[in-house]
């Protein structure tokens, strides 16, 4: 039986990669009594798959997890078995059998917590918000041919920048998931490139929702 996990990723589980993410997965499972179905042949593992992996130091409200079952439990018995079996910071939202492939999401909602230690006035949100309305904007990035210069402007579908407080500034935007892909870490970048003034000392990321090509929620 196929299923697909909606978990939360954040707090010290940030710092977990993508392979110990894996791996913190199949032992909470087993844990939690769920038998993996594995593959065939020689060296069997367990078919499961993590979409979109998440860069390490940004936070998640909504990874996803394919996985398959030697049984078919309710989902609602499945939730019920991951209460507490997760380490801190990792938490399953929900379970439900998938109707859609992961290559169908395009889009994702990002929010940035920049922070700034000298401080944050009206002027520089003013910059900030107009250097990211720009028509390109250039980011250094290593591809399999070596690093080369792109611009990631179409793949930002809006960008705001609003002050918290004095040394803080929340940033949210839509941005490519896949086939191009944007790391929210590229603002960052992009600051640091060609507008070192208004790079933040500080930045985290966290993902907040999925999309398809029609900025239609993805589940």
């Amino acid at each position: 039986m196929k299923y697909r996990l909606q978990f939360r990723k954040e707090g010290a589980s940030r710092y977990i990669s993508h392979l110990d993410t894996m791996r913190t997965m199949q032992r909470a499972f087993l844990r939690a009594g769920i038998k993996f179905r594995h593959s065939e042949g020689f060296n069997p593992h367990p078919v499961m798959a993590l979409a979109l992996p998440l860069s390490v130091g940004q936070e998640s409200e909504c990874e996803l997890m394919d996985f398959e079952t030697t049984d078919a439990p309710e989902t609602e018995e499945l939730l019920r078995r991951m209460d507490g079996v997760f380490p801190r910071g990792i938490s399953a939202a929900r379970v439900y059998v998938p109707a859609r492939k992961v290559g169908e999401i395009r889009w994702l909602e990002t929010r940035g917590l920049l922070e700034y230690d000298g401080g944050v006035s009206d002027e520089k949100i003013s910059a900030l918000n107009g250097y990211f309305a720009e028509k390109s904007i250039i980011i250094r990035k290593k591809t399999k041919s070596g690093d080369a210069d792109i611009d990631v402007a179409p793949m930002i579908v809006g960008t705001k920048l609003t002050r918290l407080d004095d040394t803080r500034v929340e940033l949210r935007s839509v941005i490519a998931a896949q086939n191009p892909t944007m790391n929210p870490d590229g603002f960052v970048r992009a600051l640091e490139t060609h507008r070192a003034e208004l790079k933040p000392d500080f930045a985290v990321f966290r993902r907040l929702a999925l999309f398809d090509a029609e900025m239609k929620p993805f589940e």
